[in-house]
């Protein structure tokens, strides 16, 4: 059997395995199996003589066009491969992801990005009112997306000493393009983490150094447990998409619409999209025009101006938490007063 189809098929069930473990439903797991099947069935047919690249892609999303598959469908299907191929990217079985949103159809009626939040739903992802032993965690993730409308590798290579908390900035060092940028956070961001850090979930073994949103799931075990580690794509995707399902009601929610909402938000709440630009990292004010949308309605604006008090409220609220908590003596301010160099 031909070299790279067995390293596919491999990489199919590592993957299929991590979407197992991080709970997702048994059904959606079948479809991604199928879905990432009939790419293979027809790239196996072609006598592929390396790994998959763009033109594989583009020839099977043709294929499937031209048998009548409707483009709204076929996007979906690419979603779902470039989703695959993200882990693998992650986990470095392949060096690159082949499918790229150049190659998705245009579908008749569709949005820039696929979920569009409004001002009520944004109000309750700010709100802290959650349970259970990994909430803090999941709020802290779900505000730093999207108010510091980071990229999903930039969370996930995100260390604890890139938080600046007496100046409220995030450092990236190495961005897309491998570009460093500083980006700056509201309050609500920066009790988040401070919650989340207070809930020891991250181990106290770990050092500034350490990732700040790591996982001990599928680590190696040693001494006091299993190891901290870099969490995958798959394993973000999987957290950020249940908890906006349990705080929103909306179902399938991708981890870079936060990013593109955020931006809408911040738009809409009087940022320029100059500085959007900047803090976003495009090199293009054409690419941030696309992640923010049209300037709403006045009508919108004041909705959005509504979200960013009840943002500004539950900023207060975490502040009160945390008070409570160093009075209690389970937490340190001074221990967190700066990081970021």
């Amino acid at each position: 059997m031909c070299v790279y189809v067995e390293k596919f098929k491999r990489a199919v069930i590592s993957y299929l395995n991590e979407m197992k473990f991080t709970g997702r439903s048994s059904q959606t797991v079948r479809n991604y199996e199928n879905r990432l099947g009939y790419f293979l069935k027809y790239w196996e047919s072609q006598n592929p003589q390396q790994d998959p690249n763009k033109d594989d892609v583009r020839s099977w999303r043709d294929s499937l066009l031209a048998a009548g598959t409707s483009p709204a469908t076929v996007r979906q299907y690419l979603v779902e491969l470039g989703s695959f191929f993200s882990f693998c990217e992650d986990d470095e079985i392949y060096e690159d992801n082949p499918v790229t949103k150049k190659l998705f159809p245009k579908v008749r009626g569709g949005k820039p990005y696929e979920h569009v939040l409004d001002a009520e739903k944004i109000a309750l992802l700010w709100e802290n009112n959650g349970t259970g032993p990994s909430w803090a965690r999941n709020y802290a993730i779900i505000v730093l997306l999207l108010d510091g409308k980071v990229r999903n590798a930039e969370l996930l290579d995100m260390k604890l000493s890139d938080i600046d908390f007496q100046f409220k900035e995030v450092v990236i060092p190495k961005g897309k393009g491998n570009k460093r940028r500083v980006v700056s956070l509201s309050d609500i961001s920066i009790t988040a983490i401070k919650l989340y850090l207070a809930s020891g979930i991250r181990p106290a073994y770990c050092s500034d150094d350490d990732y700040l949103f790591g996982t001990t799931a599928g680590g190696n075990r040693w001494v006091g447990g299993a190891k901290w580690h870099r969490g995958t794509g798959v394993w973000l995707s999987a957290l950020v998409e249940k908890h906006v399902r349990t705080v929103t009601g909306l179902p399938g929610f991708r981890t870079h619409s936060l990013r593109h909402n955020g931006t809408m938000f911040d738009l809409n709440t009087g940022t320029s999209m100059e500085r959007l630009q900047s803090e976003l990292g495009h090199s293009s004010v054409t690419t941030t025009e696309i992640y923010a949308g049209r300037l709403g309605s006045r009508r919108h604006q004041e909705e959005f101006k509504v979200a960013l008090c009840a943002r500004d409220y539950w900023a207060a609220k975490n502040k009160m938490m945390l008070q409570k908590l160093v009075m209690k003596g389970e937490w340190n301010e001074k221990d967190y007063q700066s990081k970021a160099v």
